[in-house]
């Protein structure tokens, strides 16, 4: 039965179109679009691959066309390594859940060390620049904006962020300028988390929603620790909050500067029955003009 099962990965790795780009110490290159795409054809393989950019890559060839690599059925669950390199001109518009770079990122799937520039993302559920749906790790990565362009936000109707829609793993050391919008459970960086969130931050960015929205989270039932937005928009109707729209898990050691419009009371949640400390929200009442007023709210 083992000798079966290796060499029924044997052959996962042969069907694979990235043999040739195989180094010698098992890593396989990725240097342009058609490399990246090619990362599909080792979805169904049982040992997990590293993949390693190599340089920048423009995705602009790829715009309307692009399908993200990774479903519920078989996510990715092998590392892609960034090496600090940019991806450009990420755009997917389709009417469809789990959209992002990756669809489903699974619990052995790891992104890190990789920044993506130029972002329009627009469907239904799940949305998010990196995966629509995260259950591995997601580690040193950023998300941006190209102040030469307009279109650059994650848009859906729920569970939208701009770097993940669902997070039931880990996210660390990562940040956005990019806008999320949708008509619930939107935040600036992760829809819905489950899992831990810690060192992450937000800076310009634009968190708009009907219902369930803040600067980080729509929806929190994990652990956000460590976090900062600075120079934040945030607008909701119920349920938003400067940093979380509902919160049922833990909040520590967060801080967030910027707007916040809402019907409700400005809080720095529209809901919670969880735990929030060590956590400040510095709130702008007015988005222009030399003489502000400022309103603090403090969680100690």
């Amino acid at each position: 039965m083992i000798d079966k099962i290796k060499a029924l990965v044997s052959l996962n790795r042969k069907n694979g179109k990235l043999e040739h780009k195989r180094r010698d110490d098992g890593v396989i290159e990725i240097e342009n679009t058609e490399d990246f795409l090619a990362i599909r054809s080792y979805l169904n393989s049982e040992e997990q691959e590293i993949f390693e950019l190599q340089n920048e890559i423009d995705f602009y060839n790829l715009i309307d066309d692009y399908i993200p690599i990774g479903t519920d059925e078989q996510p990715f669950n092998h590392v892609l390594k960034g090496n600090d390199e940019y991806i450009k001109n990420v755009q997917i518009e389709l009417n469809d859940d789990y959209l992002g770079l990756f669809g489903v990122i699974g619990e052995d799937g790891e992104v890190v060390n990789l920044n993506i520039e130029h972002v329009y993302i627009k469907g239904a559920t799940k949305l998010g620049t990196i995966t629509g749906v995260n259950n591995g790790v997601i580690s040193r990565c950023s998300v941006e904006k190209n102040p030469e362009k307009h279109n650059y936000e994650v848009k859906g109707t729920k569970e939208v962020g701009s770097v993940v829609g669902i997070n039931n793993g880990i996210i660390e050391h990562t940040n956005s300028t990019v806008d999320a919008t949708g008509h619930s459970i939107v935040g600036g960086l992760v829809g819905v988390n489950n899992g831990e969130m810690s060192e992450v931050a937000t800076k310009n960015l634009e968190v708009d929603t009907d219902e369930k929205g803040g600067a980080f989270i729509g929806v929190n039932t994990g652990s956000l620790i460590n976090a900062g937005a600075t120079n934040g928009f945030t607008f909701g109707n119920t349920k938003t909050g400067a940093i979380v729209g509902v919160n049922e898990g833990t909040i520590s050691c967060v801080d967030y500067i910027g707007v916040l419009h809402t019907t409700g009371r400005e809080r720095i949640y529209g809901r919670d029955t969880g735990v929030i400390d060590k956590t400040t929200a510095y709130i702008d009442k007015e988005k222009e003009g030399k003489d502000q007023d400022i309103s603090l709210i403090k969680y100690e």
